[in-house]
């Protein structure tokens, strides 16, 4: 449980998705920077089919992720996890995630693990998608989106 929980939070942590969908209404910017994923955010991610990802982290603009926490379930197991995790924003909307995690609870209590995921704003940054990017991971293309609150 440990690596997929550790590849899970990378991917939620997250957050983060290539769904690609967006909005009609998105704000055009023409070039982005770390400045454009600030705030609050939730997120989710399915995965696999018994199991997901739900939590919350804060962004600071200046390409770290704190207050990061989430529930993750699956395989009959639930536990909870602080996340931390720094960012880069490149121009062109995309960017890079690496994020720690910390088992909180349950067996296993204390274990840590870390990860990387691909990212993709969406709307100035009122939401960015994801896909975790660890390669050999158990859940390899994890797709999860975030919202800012």
């Amino acid at each position: 449980m440990k690596k997929i929980s550790g590849t899970l939070l990378i991917s939620a942590g997250i957050a983060i998705s290539f769904m690609l969908l967006w909005s009609s209404e998105s704000t055009a910017i023409s070039t982005f920077n770390n400045g454009n994923l600030k705030g609050d955010y939730a997120f989710a991610a399915s995965a696999w089919p018994d199991g997901g990802v739900a939590g919350r982290l804060t962004a600071d603009g200046a390409g770290n992720i704190t207050n990061g926490f989430l529930t993750l379930a699956g395989g009959g197991d639930v536990h909870h996890e602080s996340l931390n995790c720094t960012y880069a924003v490149f121009p062109d909307g995309t960017g890079t995630m690496t994020c720690h995690t910390m088992k909180l609870d349950g067996p296993g209590m204390g274990d840590t693990a870390s990860g990387t995921s691909d990212l993709v704003l969406v709307d100035g940054g009122k939401e960015f998608y994801g896909i975790d990017t660890n390669l050999g991971g158990e859940v390899e293309g994890l797709v999860s989106m975030a919202k800012r609150q």
